[in-house]
């Protein structure tokens, strides 16, 4: 009980047996009575003084409540719309880096089909070498969905001799190696101005995946093609090299011939 308190209910109970005392033996003089008068008023103006004050106190504690809980709940108001805004900000930036790599897609998509047609119509009016299988490779084009990237690859004679190659794909990350989905068999026969597609798919993990494809990781894909320019001629390697550049949306190749 508060000290307040404590001291009212003293002086109720002050004034209380006073009044019982100046009731039951009343004084018999005018100056004791006085006296009296006045220690029953005195007691009485102290207990309301001290009651006014408790309702005082009362009213400036619930004040001081009243504030203390709008000010939290201001606090949660304002903790929830900034969370509101981060998921929202979240899903916008989701939302913005599916749209780019679509777009992205697309643009390569449709550079790889304008350089396969104009691959064909070249192989079409290019005249054979003559006396030797001549092989080489390209990328057409490349589809991504997230997490995987899937590479539209052409291999082409453009000798007038038939051959078999055997082909052997490898592709980096950041120069680490990673397994491929080859999708043709490494040994196949060509015959003269002709190419093949086959299909080399790759799966990332969704931070490396992100981060070729934000220009942040370098992926590169290599192939190497064994072939004989000439029946039971000398092995020749074909070294195809290709980096994906982000900012040309295509991959930047070299390439090279060497002997076995």
């Amino acid at each position: 009980m508060a000290t307040i308190e404590i001291i009212s209910l003293l002086l109720t109970f002050a004034l209380f047996v006073f009044g019982t005392i100046v009731t039951v033996h009343p004084p018999s003089s005018k100056r004791a009575k006085a006296v009296w008068i006045g220690l029953l008023i005195a007691f009485g103006i102290g207990s309301l003084a001290l009651q006014i004050r408790k309702v005082q106190d009362d009213a400036i504690a619930k004040v001081a409540s009243d504030i203390r809980e709008n000010l939290l709940l201001e606090d949660a108001q304002v903790s929830r719309r900034e969370a509101e805004q981060m998921r929202t900000d979240q899903k916008i930036e989701v939302a913005r880096r599916q749209q780019a790599e679509k777009d992205l897609a697309l643009k390569v998509q449709s550079v790889g089909q304008e350089t396969r047609a104009a691959v064909t119509e070249d192989l079409r009016q290019r005249p054979p070498q003559s006396g030797q299988a001549v092989i080489s490779a390209r990328l057409w084009d490349f589809k991504h969905t997230p997490p995987k990237t899937t590479f539209d690859v052409m291999v082409e004679n453009d000798g007038n001799l038939r051959t078999n190659v055997t082909i052997v794909p490898t592709l980096y990350v950041d120069g680490k190696v990673h397994p491929l989905q080859n999708l043709i068999k490494p040994n196949l026969e060509l015959v003269p101005l002709s190419y093949q597609d086959f299909d080399i798919a790759v799966t990332l993990s969704a931070d490396e995946d992100a981060s070729v494809w934000e220009g942040k990781s370098e992926l590169s894909l290599q192939l190497t093609i064994d072939y004989a320019e000439q029946p039971g001629g000398k092995l020749i390697r074909f070294t195809y090299r290709g980096r994906f550049d982000v900012a040309q949306k295509r991959m930047v190749s070299t390439s090279e011939r060497t002997p076995l």
